[in-house]
């Protein structure tokens, strides 16, 4: 758990003194993936797109998260003895 919240700090921390001027390969492809699920939603949505985004999205990217995580073999339930 902390080495978690250090790594988090200090990645923040780097991030932080990039400026918006000059946004790297990850900030663009960050921007471009949250703009296209807000337009996603708004075609869906409407006006109160504003208000769900944070939510769905969150929502989609953890579900996308887990099934790749879940395609990776872990069981060791049936290790031979």
């Amino acid at each position: 758990m902390l080495l978690r919240l250090e790594f988090s700090s200090r990645w923040s921390a780097c991030e932080s003194t990039q400026t918006a001027d000059d946004p790297g390969k990850l900030q663009n492809a960050v921007e471009m993936m949250v703009e296209g699920m807000y337009n996603f939603i708004e075609s869906i949505l409407g006006k109160e797109a504003k208000k769900y985004v944070p939510y769905l999205g969150s929502l989609f990217f953890y579900i996308l998260l887990m099934n790749w995580i879940g395609m990776i073999p872990l069981d060791t339930r049936h290790q031979p003895a």
